[in-house]
């Protein structure tokens, strides 16, 4: 028969008695371990908030009016027009444009005024025509 070993540890670890600064080293590795697996999850949480709201300002940001200014519109009193001889539509408050006027409206802008009087339409030479747009108008 083999004689039982005199090794200390494999006589703790089999009889279950540990010494009680083995058992305070080994529960402080322990909770070492938990504490480190806990600031790996919390440092990825946050990663992952910032992330996302670095990704919805991006989101916003792209979704905003486009880098060009915007002409105002101006606003016109109704009665102003009594004084002129303006068309209107009538049962409206919507002015007729006269061609010269709705072409200086967009001074740097390459625009044309296509078609008969009674049906012109204004193009913007500088967009391109998305495909099957000029399908579904015609």
């Amino acid at each position: 028969m083999s004689k039982p070993p005199d090794d200390e540890l494999l006589n703790d670890v089999f009889t279950g008695e540990a010494r009680p600064e083995f058992r305070a080293a080994s529960l402080e590795c322990a909770l070492g371990a938990v504490r480190q697996r806990r600031r790996g999850r919390r440092a990825m949480n946050i990663t992952a908030a910032l992330a996302f709201v670095a990704g919805l300002g991006i989101l916003l940001k792209s979704l905003t009016l486009p880098d060009a200014p915007m002409q105002p519109i101006l606003a016109v009193n109704p009665q102003s027009f009594a004084k002129e001889n303006i068309k209107m539509v009538p049962g409206t408050h919507i002015r007729v444009l006269s061609d010269e006027e709705l072409v200086a409206m967009f001074p740097d802008r390459p625009i044309a005024l296509i078609g008969p009087p009674e049906h012109r339409q204004l193009i913007f030479l500088d967009e391109q025509q998305k495909p099957g747009l000029r399908d579904a108008v015609n």
